[in-house]
């Protein structure tokens, strides 16, 4: 019983320093946004990434391959692109719980904000393409601000281990990777997930021990939920529906 309790007590102390740690501020800077998007690119991803939605693109380090692996596919076909990073969470432990109060509703406010951040793209620089990229919450954000796009074309989705409770929106313009069924977390197996979490704020406070650099969302190991470009179940899969959307719509 010990052991529980002090297992309880540490994911309650993790958790709440993670919820006071300060972030960046949400959406993409607009400033930074707007000397990306002048270049002279074809396509630009929107890229939301899992946990908080607030990890910077450098150390996203989870998906950035994925990301890459896009490029190079859009290149191979003779598009350039440039990649602009959608923060969903605002500063701080206020915006940590107004973003817990979203997550909730299915990201009900920030698929909207997101929504209309690609209509601002494609209304401001005609000509270009949008490819939006979310893994794990970030992809059950992209699946539901790709509902509210849906009658805009130049807009295709890639989403990788969307959690199995976010109501799914399906659509020939969005690809859906959950490496073949063996994602657990978006499989909703319950008691994978579960022990992931518990396990998590004693791997958080190893990787500090040794000091290693490591989020509490990389902390969480949810079997099957690691997505490799070199996997056949990923770059394949992806280079296939890249090819369709820009050879073959």
């Amino acid at each position: 019983m010990l052991i529980i309790f002090l297992g309880v007590l540490l994911v309650g102390f993790t958790l709440w320093v993670i919820l006071l740690k300060q972030d960046v501020e949400p959406g993409a800077a607009r400033e930074q946004m707007l000397r990306d998007l002048s270049a002279p690119k074809d396509v630009v991803i929107v890229f939301n990434s899992g946990g908080w939605g607030n990890t910077p693109l450098g150390q996203a380090t989870d998906f950035t391959p994925v990301l890459a692996g896009i490029q190079d596919s859009l290149s191979q076909l003779g598009y350039s692109s440039v990649i602009i990073p959608f923060v969903r969470t605002p500063r701080g432990l206020a915006g940590k719980i107004e973003d817990i109060k979203d997550y909730l509703e299915s990201f009900k406010y920030s698929s909207e904000a997101m929504a209309n951040e690609v209509q601002f793209i494609l209304a401001s620089f005609p000509g270009k393409r949008v490819i939006i990229a979310g893994f794990s919450n970030g992809g059950g954000l992209t699946e539901r601000a790709m509902k509210g796009l849906a009658d805009r074309p130049g807009v295709d989705a890639i989403v990788a281990g969307v959690p199995r409770w976010y109501q799914n929106y399906t659509s020939n313009r969005i690809l859906v990777l959950d490496n073949n069924g063996k994602d657990k977390l978006a499989d909703g197996d319950i008691r994978a997930i579960a022990a992931a979490v518990i396990k998590a704020p004693f791997r958080w406070l190893q990787a500090k021990i040794g000091h290693r650099a490591m989020n509490f969302a990389r902390a969480i190991e949810i079997p099957g939920h690691e997505y490799l470009w070199s996997s056949s179940e990923v770059g394949p899969p992806i280079v296939d529906f890249i090819d369709a959307s820009f050879n073959h719509r």
